[in-house]
């Protein structure tokens, strides 16, 4: 408890003690996250500058902007079903509502419908675990040079969760950042940076029961994250949450690691997620390399990208039952930023204990309008 109350004290004294008030500064000048590409709405500068009039030409919201996201897959192993995927279709709306006021909100309508599941050779159609299509909505404000959110957005626990999907270097995040770090939840979080000792920090609480939940004991979950830039190209980080889940109060914990260089056509990125369910231990890690094939001067392999990915995840360390998962994959952009694309990857899984070996190709086109 006294971790909680500790957490709790530097989640409203630390913005206070690191920021001067900046009244020239509004919020979207502020710096820009720990991560590289922040899969969260109110980290994307405003593209658009349109009045909304309501009630009369009355202006309520300074500046109002859609985007559209989508991502279809085709998956074939000899595990799992082959078939067509809709992996992602969301829809997101961004506003300013004052120099120091903005909010958001991100809808994905995939997330409403059922997925097949083999369970002893036999496939069952079940829908998913969180099947609300809301994802993303909230609140942010500057205080005193601070971001403060206030909604239901990522936990800030691995940098590739942080990570926009759409920049992803390979179609799927790594299985651990998966199961670990890319969840969402309600809560408010204080995000800021100390530029003297080029640091920057995310500190929050949380509800802990996951996203569209309603909070079922007087816990509240703490996270944080610490990031080290000491070049433009490079961060490590360090991340931690401690909580609990349920009306039966079961502890849950994880701890990060990790670290990022990114410069010109190179990309170089690991992580380490350890984490504590109850009595279960689990953790994984993964290495990652990216390199642009745009720099090499033909024309025809200037949208090209390709990357390559070990990773190991253990769900039960008590066991012997394990995932080490090699994964070759080549991006080819249709536009200059990126925003859209053409994917293929080759996967091979080879299964520890119990675990079966797998082989298998993903094809995906993305679109970001």
């Amino acid at each position: 408890m006294y971790q909680k109350v500790i957490f709790l004290m530097v989640f409203l004294v630390a913005p206070f003690l690191v920021a001067q008030e900046n009244s020239k500064t509004t919020l979207r000048n502020l710096f820009h996250s720990n991560a590289y590409h922040m899969d969260m709405p109110y980290e994307e500068e405003t593209r658009s500058e349109r009045n909304v009039g309501i009630l009369g030409g009355a202006s309520l919201v300074k500046s109002l902007e859609t985007h559209a996201f989508i991502q279809v897959f085709s998956v074939a192993s000899q595990e799992t079903m082959d078939q067509f995927k809709l992996r992602r279709g969301e829809i997101s709306f961004k506003g300013v509502l004052t120099d120091s006021a903005d909010f958001f909100v991100m809808f994905d309508p995939v997330k409403g419908l059922s997925e097949n599941k083999t369970v002893s050779g036999t496939t069952i159609k079940q829908f998913k675990k969180d099947a609300s299509i809301l994802q993303d909505l909230g609140l942010t404000f500057k205080v005193l040079n601070n971001k403060l959110v206030i909604g239901q957005f990522k936990r800030p626990i691995s940098l590739e969760a942080l990570q926009s999907s759409g920049a992803l270097e390979l179609l799927e995040r790594a299985t651990v950042v998966q199961i670990l770090g890319d969840k969402r939840d309600v809560g408010a979080m204080v995000q800021g940076e100390v530029k003297t000792f080029k640091l920057q920090y995310m500190i929050a609480l949380f509800n802990g029961e996951g996203p569209n939940n309603a909070d079922l004991n007087n816990q509240k979950d703490v996270s944080g994250m610490l990031t080290f830039k000491p070049w433009e190209e490079a961060q490590l980080y360090v991340s931690v949450y401690e909580g609990t889940q349920g009306a039966f109060n079961d502890a849950q914990t994880r701890y990060g690691v990790g670290g990022l260089w990114n410069k010109g056509p190179y990309v170089l990125k690991m992580e380490y997620l350890t984490a504590k369910d109850g009595s279960i231990e689990k953790d994984g890690w993964y290495i990652l390399g990216a390199y642009s094939l745009s720099n090499l001067g033909v024309e025809f392999l200037k949208p090209v990208r390709l990357a390559v990915r070990y990773e190991e995840w253990d769900a039960d360390t008590a066991n012997d039952v394990e995932i080490h998962l090699w994964t070759f994959g080549g991006q080819y952009f249709l536009d200059e930023k990126g925003a859209s694309k053409l994917a293929a990857d080759i996967f091979y899984q080879d299964g520890k204990g119990q675990e079966k070996d797998d082989l298998g190709l993903m094809f995906g086109f993305q679109g970001k309008f």
